[in-house]
Order: structure tokens, then sequence, then C-alpha cells
């Protein structure tokens, strides 16, 4: 079921757009080999990874698997010091500290050879009353008065200006990675 569950309409748009790219599922996480079935349809495997930086194993055992390069598909970090008081499924204490988990996330995304992407989750934060299932995370790259998070947009600048190297093994990934909030 799982295997027809993705050849089915993966085959009926190849037919009516040949040169789409199949980016997958974009799976929430690895349960069981069961997320694999089908991924020869795939072009890119996608899934989500809510950790402080991918996961090693999952990408090499994907691509082992499947033959496919990884693309993560969310990702993000969230502090309670400004805006809204939740920060998500992965939070840290400030927006400079939001910065540096993007930083040390994104550039040690870049030295994997199979991932050939990240996707941050999202440009704004959530309403305050909750989007339809409740969810009210301070995880934006801007509030929701569309203001950037200052400190959080430079870090992110930084990284990028430097991806580069890191990703032609001209530099290490940076490697400090911030305290984890943990709300209980």
């Amino acid at each position: 079921m799982a295997h027809e569950f993705i050849r089915v309409p993966a085959e009926a748009l190849k037919r009516v757009d040949p040169n789409h790219l199949n980016l997958g599922i974009r799976y929430a996480w690895i349960s069981s080999e069961l997320v694999l079935e089908g991924s020869e349809y795939f072009d890119v495997y996608t899934y989500n990874c809510y950790k402080f930086r991918p996961d090693e194993a999952d990408i090499r055992y994907i691509y082992e698997q499947t033959g496919k390069p990884v693309m993560i598909g969310e990702f993000h970090f969230g502090a309670p010091d400004v805006g809204l008081l939740s920060p998500g499924l992965k939070g840290v204490y400030t927006q400079a500290d939001r910065g540096k988990a993007y930083r040390y996330y994104t550039e040690f995304a870049a030295s994997q050879k199979h991932l050939v992407g990240t996707h941050y989750f999202i440009l704004n934060d959530q309403a305050t009353l909750g989007r339809f299932d409740g969810e009210n995370y301070q995880i934006g790259i801007v509030d929701v008065c569309h203001r950037p998070y200052e400190a959080f947009v430079q870090e992110i600048k930084a990284t990028h200006e430097g991806l580069l190297d890191v990703l032609l093994g001209k530099r290490e990934p940076y490697d400090v990675q911030p305290k984890e909030l943990i709300i209980k």
C-alpha cells in the first residue's frame, strides 16, 4: 500500500510534466523502513529534522537504501526572549542563540556529502492565538508584524557568506552548539 501511495501520483505527474523534479513526501521523521517505499519515484528524498544538526546516520541510511540525495524539508529554532513565548520544537534562550543554532545546523548540513539542501521553517512567527492546530511558535525570521529579528538575521547572513567554503571543504563547519532551552 505504501509503495502504491507513492507510485500512482508520481507516475501521473511524470506523464503530465516529465521534467518536474519530484522532491518526495517530506516525511516528519524516519519512523520505519516503510518510509523508504516508492523512493525510486523520487528525485530527492525529503524529511524533516528537528535536531540541533541534521542526523548524519539518517542521511547516510537514506542514501544507502535509496541511492537518492537527501533534503531537509523543515527545521527551526525559537527563543522566548522576545515576542511569543513558545520556542517551537527546538528552543534556545535568545535571538542571538537562534542565529548560532542556525549556523551550527546549516554549516553542518553543507558538510554532508549526500545532503543537498535544507529549508528553514518558517519566514514569520505564527499567530499569537495559534494556527489551526494551536501552534503559536516564535520561530520566524520576522515577527507577526514582519519586523526582522536582527540578531538572528545577522547570523543568517554571516552563515551564508561563508557557506561555500564549508561546502567545498575549505573550512570546517561551525561547531558550537547553543544550549538547548528545555521547557518542563
